[in-house]
């Protein structure tokens, strides 16, 4: 179970990352990178919602499932960025130096734009507006490499209401450690998942 486990937060991580993450860095802290020249102020400053709002399709819309990266239909993508960037906003996304580069990678998962609950809130009503199943979504990536009879259960006992809670922690402040012990709690029990 400890090796699904860790293969749910990752996808759960790469999910959230746009919510998360504002540098180049590894992970390992909140600091931001030095930027280059093609990645100065100037040119932050210079990005407009339309340069975020493509770079935000491409990051919901590619990846590679088979590494837990949730990839959505480019139609979906398309509704999700603007309502997103409304919810992050341009000013943030320029305050924390976020590049087009950096926020269409799949795995931009580094740092913390510092987002409130209610953003993160807003980021995950996206989903419903844009008719995208992310309850159903993440059971289907969760149980990648699973039995067909566990992979069903997972996607019946999957409780959209925790995934949800899990999502605006995630979104908003980058935590969500009791959430995400809650749902993996409640799918280990009822779908008696491999050790």
């Amino acid at each position: 179970m400890r090796k699904f486990f860790a293969l749910l937060f990752v996808i759960v991580l790469a999910l959230a990352a746009v919510g998360c993450s504002s540098d180049g860095s590894d992970g390992a802290g909140d600091e931001k990178t030095t930027t280059t020249a093609a990645e100065s102020d100037q040119d932050v400053a210079s990005l407009t919602a339309d340069d975020y709002e493509a770079a935000l399709v491409a990051n919901l819309s590619t990846g590679n499932e088979d590494e837990g990266a949730l990839v959505m239909e480019q139609a979906k993508a398309e509704c999700l960025a603007p309502l997103w960037l409304d919810a992050i906003t341009v000013d943030v996304l320029q305050a924390n130096d976020v590049t087009v580069e950096q926020i269409s990678d799949p795995s931009f998962s580094s740092g913390k734009l510092g987002l409130e609950e209610a953003q993160g809130q807003a980021m995950v009503d996206g989903f419903d507006e844009c008719d995208v199943d992310v309850a159903a979504l993440l059971a289907q990536s969760f149980s990648l490499g699973l039995e067909e009879e566990q992979q069903a259960c997972v996607a019946e006992n999957i409780d959209p209401e925790m995934v949800d809670a899990l999502l605006v922690k995630a979104f908003s402040t980058g935590g969500g450690d009791a959430e995400f012990k809650t749902l993996t709690s409640a799918l280990g029990a009822a779908c008696d998942l491999p050790a």
